[in-house]
């Protein structure tokens, strides 16, 4: 009789097990982006590599470690083709030996899973506001830049298309390029553009009392 009690009792453990299961994947699978979100809002940290190379490498070492790549070269960046299904690509622009930027993009959102987020507003959650928010002329992109250093003025800025993130750069916060026009352009939540201290001409050129300024301009003036 106690032996008979003893695996009653057992397999009521074992049923109970087998429900906190099935109700936590029930949960999970419910809930599974909000989980992600909070666990990422603790744990999760702007990157400072990608792809296993970083801004502190040298020319050379970029070379050697995606050597076995397919790759295009320019006078100062040269793209990699890392992954042939889901279209990643690694561009990464040189100053002479420096490395000043890494820049990756995908045609998929596997391309980028390593980063925890694919819209803006599950970013700013993680992530919060952003020092630089640039949005384009035509309003269906938009750039957001979080600083990982401000003495060196490296950071990380992220770019979505019609809310989906396409593509993700670390390095240097410089102006963006020349000719790219844009609609608003935010520094420390101050609105730069539109207004009579826009960096940029109509043409989306900088201007030329600008060219020896950065960002930081603006968060002291």
């Amino acid at each position: 009789m106690t032996h008979m009690k003893l695996i009653i009792k057992l397999f009521k453990i074992f049923l109970l097990a087998v429900l906190s299961v099935v109700v936590a994947a029930v949960l999970y699978s419910t809930f599974d982006k909000e989980i992600d979100a909070a666990y990422s809002k603790v744990f999760w940290k702007l990157p400072t590599e990608i792809a296993g190379v970083s801004t502190a490498d040298k020319k050379s070492d970029i070379f050697f470690k995606l050597g076995k790549y397919k790759s295009v070269c320019r006078d100062d960046y040269c793209i990699w083709l890392i992954d042939e299904i889901f279209e990643e690509t690694l561009i990464v622009y040189f100053k002479e030996d420096a490395v000043k930027e890494i820049s990756k993009k995908s045609t998929s959102m596997w391309g980028l899973r390593e980063i925890p987020f694919e819209n803006v507003e599950v970013m700013k959650n993680i992530l919060g506001e952003p020092l630089i928010y640039a949005e384009s002329e035509n309003f269906l992109s938009r750039r957001y830049t979080y600083m990982l250093d401000m003495k060196s003025k490296r950071g990380v800025t992220f770019s979505f298309t019609s809310n989906k993130l396409k593509s993700y750069m670390i390095g240097n916060v410089q102006w963006r390029s020349e000719g790219e026009k844009t609609a608003k352009y935010v520094v420390g939540g101050k609105i730069i553009c539109p207004s009579d201290n826009c960096p940029y001409d109509s043409n989306g050129n900088l201007k030329l009392q600008f060219k020896d300024k950065d960002f930081t301009y603006f968060l002291k003036n």
